[in-house]
């Protein structure tokens, strides 16, 4: 996998909640609004 990259922040209270909630193996979040991904590398 390469570098984190911004995940684009939630459209609403509703949506914010549950990307916090499930952030795990696939993402981390920093705070409601700023979640973190890793980019896919190029073969």
């Amino acid at each position: 996998m390469g570098e984190d990259v911004i995940i684009p922040p939630p459209g609403s209270c509703g949506s914010a909640k549950e990307r916090v909630e499930k952030a795990g193996e696939d993402y981390t979040c920093l705070d409601w609004f700023l979640c973190l991904k890793k980019c896919p590398t190029a073969d």
